[in-house]
């Protein structure tokens, strides 16, 4: 709507929008928690009534609005279990079946002192600002845990390839984390991929500032404000992607499908639109490429530059309020810096009553349990014979 006025003018709006956007995200997932409660026989509009009343401070401070945003992240209790399972998966040096007592308990003791320390070091990167210096994989972990982990790709786990029975030579799947992923996080996630889709993942690891900073460059990427922070996997994305797609024939490539979650939908977008103004890249993107985002709380998601693309999102997932479940009617009056309004195209495959924004205990391990079915994931990629067995079978994968 304001894509020719200044720069002067547009920046404010941006910011207004985005700020009058927040309140109405609250509203719709307080919306989304009357709806549970009363199991969806109130009419949408009172629903609407009453998930707005939730956010005045006439309501017990907006206490209950605020305590639905947090469900909207962390998911409702039984989704627990799975989030401390998926914990140790990410954290805990060994397999879980390699231990035989009483013989290897000093090693298990061992491990559990590791896990401990790991789970500890995770905690500070969420909360705790890192050096601006880069670690690397050499890095004591004491300088893990102060400096910030580097932004890089990270070619399939060898324990995807060691075998060299591929069954999908032809295919190329990277993955892109959203915030608050470690890479031992970020390593578990594709592990989880592995097991259900049975190709070897490669990871653009978008490395945590904190959380605080992780969702100021979500404010970043989605409305332009500011540039920094959600650029550097952004133009690693780019670059990566072109590579592939120029060198996709000679390597006997024929398809290439980018899984982004949560923050990683906003690089990725940013990334595809880049790459859409380049024409022979997008050319490429539209016979190659395949998106699945999870939870996708982008501003702009141009489905027309790729082959496919899907929007996988839980309705009481607080997150995909941002982009993909932002009410309809109102997506035209969202805009960023650049006067464009939110547009998430694409087909959006929705599970109403799910909760949570976690990638692996809220939406992966509920796919390998049968929901999201009209989803080309589940349809057509989706390992027929572990589809309830794969949860079971993780704790058997290696690492490394």
């Amino acid at each position: 709507m304001l894509e020719d006025a200044p720069y002067i003018v547009r920046a404010p709006v941006a910011l207004l929008t985005g700020i009058i956007s927040l309140w109405i995200i609250l509203a719709g997932i307080s919306t989304q928690a009357v709806l549970g409660m009363t199991a969806n026989l109130l009419p949408e509009t009172m629903a609407w009534a009453l998930g707005i009343f939730m956010t005045t401070p006439i309501c017990f401070l907006a206490i209950p609005a605020f305590l639905s945003a947090i469900v909207g992240v962390a998911g409702l209790p039984f989704s627990l279990p799975p989030l401390i399972y998926s914990t140790f998966l990410s954290l805990w040096p060994k397999q879980q079946n390699e231990y035989s007592f009483p013989r290897d308990l000093v090693p298990f003791l061992q491990d559990a002192f590791t896990f401990v320390k790991e789970a500890v070091g995770t905690l500070w990167k969420y909360f705790i600002f890192p050096l601006p210096s880069a670690s690397n994989e050499s890095s004591p972990w004491i300088g893990w845990l102060l400096l910030r982990e580097p932004c890089k790709y990270y070619p399939p786990l060898e324990s995807q390839t060691k075998k060299g029975d591929n069954q999908f030579p032809e295919e190329k799947w990277i993955y892109i984390n959203g915030v608050a992923t470690t890479k031992a996080i970020a390593d578990a996630n594709r592990i989880i991929l592995f097991r259900m889709f049975g190709r070897p993942i490669h990871l653009l690891h978008n490395p945590s500032d904190t959380i605080l900073l992780d969702l100021f460059e979500c404010l970043a990427g989605k409305t332009g404000l500011f540039n920094w922070g959600e650029i550097e996997p952004r133009e690693m994305l780019k670059e990566e992607l072109r590579k592939s797609l120029h060198e996709a024939k000679q390597n006997g490539i024929k398809k290439i499908v980018l899984v982004a979650h949560s923050q990683g939908t906003i690089i990725t977008s940013n990334a595809l639109t880049d790459l859409g103004k380049e024409d022979d890249t997008k050319a490429l993107m539209q016979e190659l490429v395949e998106v699945y985002n999870f939870a996708n709380c982008a501003h702009q998601t141009p489905a027309d530059y790729v082959k496919y693309l899907e929007n996988i999102s839980n309705g009481g997932d607080v997150v995909a309020w941002l982009g993909h479940l932002f009410p309809k009617a109102l997506k035209p009056y969202w805009e960023d810096k650049s006067g464009k309004s939110l547009s998430i195209s694409g087909k959006g495959v929705i599970e109403p009553r799910l909760w949570g924004h976690l990638l692996n205990s809220h939406y992966l391990f509920q796919m390998s349990f049968g929901k999201y079915p009209e989803s080309l994931l589940v349809k057509d990629y989706m390992q027929t014979n572990q589809k309830v067995q794969v949860v079971n079978k993780l704790s058997t994968v290696d690492r490394h």
